[in-house]
């Protein structure tokens, strides 16, 4: 197998063998080691018995890069999944170190107590049924070694619940090319910026107070929001350095609704920090929020969480009205991140 690669000039050498690349790196080593950084991987976990294994491999078997460490938090989970993590802990107690809540705090909260045991420079957070890609790090590495950005995201490989690849995403990198404020201005309309491919400075996540438990069950659009409002600098690789498993999820379970906890930690965090910052024609955004987590909260308290319930697609369309506006403007932002399958 030949692959594609890009030299210390930025160009693209063809025809090399992966091989020739762990050589040159290994060879290379004590040079590239004054300038590497530190990575600690986090990785948050809640009842992931059926994933946590393959998660953990993933960032074990990375290619050539070794300073780094693993970190895995867990928020309570009562199935296996902490006798699986407590057996790759004695397997490999200097690489791995785990912390364990005795009550179900919730994303944001489990997600602070991983921050504060991470000693690495760069943090990459990973949920525990997704993967890194073999050459992760090594990429990672080679592309952040001179840079001032704070926070970067990549492209992904999307992946089933059986782990076979199914497609991939298209970021619009003209994103990350926008001042300030106007990348403020699409994340108030929507979440434009990939949770899973995020590596983050440990510094920064420590001046911004980590995420914000004032929302449990997200930590991601509150943690990006406050980034730019304190000037942090995003930034974009342009490689697919994560796996994203597309099955159940806490705000999209295959069969049912969602999860109540997660939209109202939604829904609260759009009224407390989205609602003031919107201006002119966008404040009907309002509107559409509050018909839209109307109908998913009532949907979810009322018919079973399901899916499937006449009443529920029902309500979802009489709302369509009201919603149109955002429907359009959401549809037409030409920031989105394309999922492409195969």
């Amino acid at each position: 197998m030949y692959i594609s690669v890009r030299n210390k000039h930025g160009l693209i050498d063809k025809g090399i063998k992966p091989r020739q690349i762990k050589k040159s790196l290994r060879e290379n080593q004590p040079s590239l080691r004054k300038k590497m950084c530190k990575v600690s991987i986090l990785i948050v976990c809640y009842n992931q018995e059926k994933y946590i294994s393959s998660c953990i491999e993933s960032c074990i078997e990375q290619a050539t890069f070794n300073d780094y460490e693993i970190v895995i938090t867990d928020d309570a989970s009562t199935d296996l999944t902490m006798s699986i993590i407590e057996g790759y802990q004695q397997k490999y107690p200097a690489l791995i170190k785990v912390a364990k809540s005795d009550l179900n705090l919730g994303i944001s909260s489990n997600i602070n107590k991983g921050f504060s045991l991470c000693r690495g420079e760069w943090i990459k957070v990973l949920a525990a049924d997704d993967l890194l890609e073999k050459d992760c790090l090594d990429k990672f590495i080679m592309a952040t070694t001179q840079s001032n950005i704070d926070v970067y995201f990549s492209e992904m490989n999307l992946i089933n619940a059986y782990g076979d690849t199914i497609g991939y995403t298209v970021t619009n990198k003209n994103f990350f090319r926008l001042p300030k404020e106007k990348m403020l201005h699409v994340l108030y309309r929507k979440n434009v910026l990939s949770a899973p491919t995020a590596f983050i400075k440990n510094n920064v996540i420590k001046k911004i107070n980590g995420s914000d438990t004032r929302f449990p069950m997200i930590e991601d659009l509150p943690m990006w929001i406050k980034l730019l409002n304190e000037n942090f600098k995003i930034g974009f690789i342009d490689e697919r350095l994560v796996k994203y498993r597309i099955s159940d999820s806490v705000s999209n379970p295959n069969n049912k609704i969602g999860n109540l906890s997660y939209f109202e930690s939604l829904l609260d965090f759009r009224k407390i920090e989205i609602w003031p910052r919107l201006t002119g024609i966008d404040k009907l955004h309002i509107v559409n929020d509050y018909f839209l987590f109307g109908v998913i909260i009532f949907s979810i308290k009322n018919l079973s969480n399901n899916k499937s319930s006449l009443i529920y697609k029902a309500l979802k369309t009489c709302v369509i009205p009201f919603r149109l506006f955002s429907i359009i403007r959401n549809h037409l932002c030409e920031y989105n991140v394309r999922h492409i399958y195969d």
